[in-house]
């Protein structure tokens, strides 16, 4: 097993962009979403404050569980298939 690098980003979002978006872009959107909401009905900062950033924590969570789910998959396939070095 030669040196490994762990999925990029990108490599997340080319091989499922459905997942990613779902994952990552939705709790960041939804945050955004709920600060200006916030801003614009009144509602206390502290509590739009806490909804975002507990979804962008998510958003890096399941991001974070994704790379690691993407990593394990090729070590399996690297694994699996013969060497042909």
């Amino acid at each position: 097993m030669a040196g490994y690098d762990a999925p990029t980003l990108a490599d997340l979002f080319r091989t499922s962009p459905i997942r990613m978006a779902l994952l990552s872009v939705t709790p960041v959107a939804l945050a955004v979403g709920q600060l200006v909401n916030g801003l614009l009905t009144g509602l206390p900062l502290w509590v739009a404050t806490a909804f975002a950033l507990t979804m962008v924590a998510s958003a890096v969570a399941l991001t974070d569980h994704h790379r690691a789910e993407l990593r394990l998959e090729r070590l399996e396939r690297e694994l699996r298939s013969p060497d042909t070095d």
